[in-house]
């Protein structure tokens, strides 16, 4: 395929397309845990993030991950942190999608500004 370039993005419930920019890279044992941030904070109701890996000649797709979730009933958190919000109060909805588990981390006004990427790191491979 020669080489690729790696574009991440999440379409809302508009359809408005949203960059996320990969902030970070954590392994822990066994698990990878990948990091986005939205350029700007933003609400929705539903989402669909896309990872894709296009080739040079922008021919050639691959989709690394394709998720909908539904943001409609997220868990209350309390006393959490996270290095990329300064408050302690958040929601969260996780969703599992064949080798994935994805969070999506939204502040009290219920915007995105989270959004963990969690395989494990025997599958590596399929994203690099």
């Amino acid at each position: 395929m020669g080489n690729t370039s790696t574009s991440s993005y999440i379409l809302d419930d508009f359809q408005n397309k949203h960059t996320i920019i990969k902030k970070e890279f954590n392994i822990y044992q066994n698990q990878s845990f990948i990091y986005f941030k939205p350029k700007k904070k933003f609400n929705s109701k539903d989402i669909e993030i896309f990872i894709t890996k296009i080739s040079d000649n922008k021919k050639d797709i691959i989709y690394i991950l394709n998720a909908n979730i539904s943001l409609e009933n997220p868990n209350y958190m309390k006393n959490s942190y996270f290095k990329y919000y300064k408050g302690s109060h958040i929601y969260e909805v996780n969703e599992s999608c064949n080798d994935y588990k994805i969070s999506i981390k939204m502040n009290l006004k219920m915007e995105i500004f989270l959004i963990v990427i969690k395989l494990d790191s025997k599958n590596l491979h399929k994203i690099s």
